[in-house]
Order: structure tokens, then sequence, then C-alpha cells
């Protein structure tokens, strides 16, 4: 088992960096870093007496290791921890709610870095945040940038070409630089609600992407136009691996099983 003496626990999210380890969320028991050649647990990180070592809380759903090999995590609902893994020591970036590009205390669900370093933040019913890591300033995606708190994110991503990729609650967002909003990307094989939630995105090697709904998998080609759908009746919970060297797909469905496509 990867955690000894806790027979049953949620993975909610898993990133594997340069050295082959693993960090990983864990749902009520905050992050662990995990050797999977020697299959040893290396660290449990989670809230403590010492704010520099300790999370803000045990809520964890999404991990994201930036180009500095910074571990970015959401306190879920209270902010953002950062992971300085030398040293295992941890930054906060607190919520203010009085500030309405702040986070509010809405429940982060998509975490990823643009080319310019920024960091994309993802939110359940708040829109989507613009953090600056070099000044501290948030800036707030909302309505009047084409994100409505109804889109509900649950997964940003950043393609190989730069662009900012979301999937929400209401079907997939692309950023936009020149007009500074996110644009709906539609779906035209499919107009059902179920087909609309998308719950992950994730970008083949041949620059083609998968889209994971709750109405079945997707293909995509490059300009994120749907080419075919598979397993309309499964509800895909949006985590997604292809495996290049064995060129398989791997696909969770909820609450039931691992699905393995070639």
């Amino acid at each position: 088992p990867i955690r000894p003496n806790i027979p049953n626990f949620r993975l909610v999210s898993m990133v594997e960096v340069k050295t082959g380890n693993w960090w990983i969320g864990a749902d009520g028991l905050g992050i662990w870093l995990y050797d999977p050649n020697k299959m040893r647990l290396l660290r449990e990180i989670t809230p403590g007496s010492t704010s520099a070592n300790s999370l803000l809380t045990n809520q964890v759903a999404a991990i994201y290791v930036d180009n500095l090999g910074l571990v970015w995590t959401n306190s879920d609902p209270f902010g953002v921890d950062v992971i300085y893994p030398n040293a295992y020591m941890i930054e906060t970036i607190p919520d203010n709610p009085t500030d309405i590009t702040d986070l509010n205390n809405h429940p982060i669900r998509g975490l990823c870095e643009d080319y310019d370093g920024n960091i994309w933040i993802g939110t359940v019913d708040g829109g989507i945040r613009l953090y600056n890591p070099k000044n501290g300033t948030m800036r707030a995606y909302i309505l009047d940038r084409g994100v409505t708190t109804e889109d509900n994110v649950r997964h940003i991503i950043r393609s190989t070409d730069g662009r900012i990729l979301v999937a929400s609650l209401r079907g997939l967002l692309q950023y936009d630089r020149k007009s500074d909003r996110f644009i709906s990307i539609q779906n035209s094989l499919c107009n059902d609600p179920d087909c609309h939630f998308s719950r992950g995105i994730y970008e083949l090697p041949d620059k083609r992407f998968i889209n994971a709904t709750y109405g079945g998998l997707f293909l995509l080609n490059p300009d994120l136009k749907p080419i075919s759908r598979t397993d309309p009746d499964g509800t895909y919970f949006g985590c997604l691996y292809f495996d290049p060297s064995t060129k398989l797909l791997y696909a969770s469905r909820r609450d039931q099983d691992l699905v393995v496509y070639t």
C-alpha cells in the first residue's frame, strides 16, 4: 500500500516530477511524496503548528508543479499553498474575502502555469483568477471576461503551443490573449448537458485532445473541433493519462472503473 496503516483513501491528484517521484493529493489526508520505484512514502505534508511547514487544510483537490519545480496546491477552500521541495517549506497565498479579485472562499479545481510564469486558478462558482507571483497580485476573470459563476471550473491546462484551456460544467473555454477574455468552445457532436459537463482535458502527443465529460469521451482536433465520441453512457471523472511507450490511454469513470483505450 502507498500509505501504511490506512487501508482506504481517495487520491484526487497526482503529478510525476523529473526525479520520477510522485506528488499525490489524498482527500482529507494532505499531500504525499511517493517513490514508485522503491514503493516508499517519502513525506507527508499536513496542517500543523508550524505554518512554514504546514498546509492550511488536509482538503486538497489539485496539485501542479511549475517549471521551477515548486509544488502548487489548493487548500480547499482557504487559499493556495506553495511547497518548496528542497526544504519542504511552505508559502501560503491567503484569501482575502473582502477583495473581489481574490479567491473569496471559493473551492479551487484547477491550477496551471502559463509561459509568462503566471498561475491560472480555477474555482467553483467564482470564475477564474490569474495570479502573478512576481508582484503578488490577483486578477479576476468573471462574467465581463467570459467566465460565469455557473461555469464551475474543473480543470485547467496549458497546451504545447501555449493556449490556456479550461474544462468546466458548461463545456470548454479557451483564453484569448488579444481580447483578454475566455471564449466558449462549442461541441457540435452533442447538445446534451452531460456532454457539456467537462471534467478534464488532455493533450495527446499528436496535438489532438481528449475531453472527458459526463457524456463520454470526445476526441478533438488541434483546433478543439470534436472528431468523435466514445462511450456515450460513461460518466468520466477527468483523470486522463496517455502512455507514449504503449500508446494506451487511461481514463477514469466516476465511481466505476479505469478504462484503457488503444
